[in-house]
């Protein structure tokens, strides 16, 4: 008897792309809720942030982006409040309602 091995299952690749499908649901399961920051939290994180821009200090954001946190490291060189948005030494920057916590990166 002969095996068709991966031939058998290429029909159910060409009706619909299953790895894209599989993966886009762990994605989405992967997903969480952003967390809520009390108000002790909010001012440590802008004292964190001023001391990073006026002492050139780096430190590291997390962040909560698209059902995700990420982290982002580098000095604060400017605040735009207007915007509410932080600028890093990097040429990156992040929104404030972005930020969910900040540390020293040079511990």
């Amino acid at each position: 008897m002969h095996d068709r091995g991966m031939i058998k299952w290429l029909p159910f690749n060409s009706i619909i792309n299953g790895d894209e499908v599989v993966n886009s649901i762990e994605k989405e399961k992967r997903k969480i809720i952003k967390p809520t920051l009390s108000e002790d939290q909010i001012q440590n994180i802008e004292e964190y942030i001023l001391e990073s821009m006026i002492n050139n200090i780096p430190i590291t954001f997390k962040i909560y982006k698209g059902g995700f946190i990420n982290e982002i490291s580098g000095i604060v060189t400017n605040i735009d409040s207007v915007k509410q948005k932080i600028y890093l030494d990097n040429h990156k920057y992040l929104y404030f309602r972005e930020i969910i916590n900040v540390f020293n990166s040079s511990l």
